[in-house]
């Protein structure tokens, strides 16, 4: 389901997320530690296969944006990936080489079929600082069809698995989401959820921590 305006002309926004979560034990990629690409470098049927040598998938989510154009659907891809090591210090991923591999991956699924539903060549930011706590990459694009949202966000995914090497042959991993809708409307200029703009429409208190997003 797309944005769209109320008959008052408050804006609202359906948003879309698709989740996976491996925060645990994280998934093992193919992409070393010093950045080069080895398709043998994980074994998944044998426990720590790669510890200490490979980068890991810890999360994935992909989530629609409002509206900025009209007919085009915007959406984010967050990647949670981290180097395997013993120490804090050796958690920062080698983001010069996942950005490679990752536009690599999805400049392939933009051509093989899927250009309808990508208008843009996404685009891949790396984690802003070296700290070891900021991990995470960012995967930005636009669809002129925000009706096949869900369905592209899979396919998306499956690109990322592609591009780091992610050995999932029977697709269990990939399978492993959670899916969630809400809904969201603009109150002096600023996104709330629509069971609070409710409350404020019939001056009511907001009970819970839910706020403006921004």
């Amino acid at each position: 389901m797309g944005d769209k305006e109320d008959t008052m002309g408050r804006k609202m926004w359906n948003k879309t997320s698709v989740t996976w979560d491996w925060k645990i034990s994280g998934l093992g990629t193919s992409v070393h530690n010093d950045g080069h690409f080895d398709p043998n470098l994980y074994d998944p049927m044998v426990y720590g296969s790669g510890e200490g040598k490979i980068h890991k998938l810890y999360s994935m989510s992909i989530v629609s944006l409002p509206h900025e154009r009209d007919g085009d659907r915007q959406g984010q891809v967050e990647l949670d990936i981290k180097r395997t090591g013993r120490t804090y210090g050796e958690t920062t991923p080698h983001s010069k080489a996942i950005v490679k591999y990752l536009k690599r991956a999805l400049e392939r699924l933009s051509k093989e079929g899927h250009g309808q539903i990508i208008k843009y060549l996404p685009r891949v930011t790396p984690p802003k600082t070296k700290s070891w706590t900021d991990t995470k990459f960012l995967v930005d694009f636009v669809m002129p069809n925000g009706e096949q949202f869900c369905d592209f966000a899979i396919e998306i995914g499956r690109a990322v698995f592609v591009g780091l090497g992610i050995h999932d042959e029977h697709g269990w991993h990939l399978a492993d989401f959670s899916h969630k809708r809400e809904t969201f409307v603009t109150l002096d200029g600023s996104w709330i959820t629509f069971e609070n703009w409710l409350r404020v429409s019939h001056t009511l208190p907001i009970q819970d921590s839910e706020n403006r997003l921004f």
